[in-house]
């Protein structure tokens, strides 16, 4: 597909059909609609989430995008038919102070050395009462790392300059200005492991732009890279089912937090290292409690 048919109409279509065919890309819509709710009569932002983003469009609402450089700025000019803001290299938005009711963020702060400052600009840009949405990597240590890098992707060739996110990291970002209202963890190992697969194997057989650039693709090869997708969905699907049933947590992190106002924050730190943030959601379960004490005094040998 040439640039003059990227349309947004068609661009559309052909995002919600490669949804259709990707069990991941299906669960993260899934995930970004329920955490950011109604967007009708509502002005929006939404930072990475490229054809997802057209997709989040379907719900209503003021929609505006925006990107790191200007080449990702006018992919998004061809995707929606409207101009897109340029983030700049310090984070800086263009767009005014309480412009949104929300913003959506999708991997992107796993990109950024300093994903603070865009964390300030997205406060700025809210209005007093908006939400924030952001989707990430779950960091955690996984046998689908050394399978992704296996099949090309390592972090640099994803653009990433961290692996991902735990909860409590997220929670460290935004303590200055934003209260986390919900979390989910998602998109499983076998899930994401099929669709590694299935864009390793589009990359070698599909000719033209990335397979995650399929508004762009020639008729030709989009319909290719459906044949590709449509042969991994069976695989994918029942991957996704065994992934319900096994006690292991996703490899993707989402969450919703309401915007307060921006107090910088210095976060305590307990005897064991740990933050208040680590201690809540017990990423090292009790052992800087009190009874936690005892028990170990109480244990023999000691």
């Amino acid at each position: 597909m040439n640039e003059r048919s990227a349309t947004p109409a068609s661009a559309d279509e052909r995002l919600a059909r490669w949804c259709r065919r990707s069990i991941v890309l299906r669960s993260r819509r899934a995930v970004l609609e329920a955490l950011l709710g109604p967007t009708e009569g509502q002005t929006c932002l939404e930072i990475g989430a490229g054809g997802l983003g057209a997709l989040l469009r379907r719900r209503g609402g003021q929609w505006f995008s925006a990107d790191f450089g200007l080449a990702a700025a006018e992919r998004l000019r061809r995707l929606y038919g409207e101009s897109a803001g340029v983030i700049g290299e310090d984070g800086r938005l263009p767009f005014s102070e309480g412009h949104f009711d929300a913003v959506v963020i999708v991997d992107t702060l796993e990109r950024r050395k300093d994903d603070l400052a865009l964390i300030e600009q997205v406060h700025r840009a809210l209005k007093p009462a908006g939400r924030l949405v952001i989707e990430a990597p779950f960091h955690k240590p996984s046998p689908l790392h050394p399978l992704r890098r296996l099949l090309g992707f390592t972090d640099a060739r994803l653009g990433q300059v961290r692996p991902g996110y735990r909860q409590a990291d997220l929670y460290e970002v935004l303590k200055d200005g934003f209260d986390v209202q919900e979390v989910r963890v998602f998109s499983g190992f076998f899930a994401e492991a099929f669709e590694y697969s299935a864009r390793r194997s589009a990359e070698r057989r599909v000719r033209g732009p990335t397979a995650w650039t399929a508004e762009e693709l020639e008729p030709r090869e989009f319909a290719r890279l459906m044949r590709i997708y449509g042969g991994f969905f069976p695989w994918a699907w029942a991957g996704a089912l065994l992934d319900r049933v096994l006690p292991f947590r996703g490899h993707r992190i989402a969450l919703r937090a309401k915007r307060r106002l921006w107090i910088p924050r210095k976060t305590p730190i307990l005897r064991d290292g740990r933050s208040i943030a680590e201690a809540t959601l017990r990423t090292r379960i009790g052992t800087a409690s009190p009874l936690a004490e005892i028990q170990r005094e109480q244990q023999p040998g000691r």
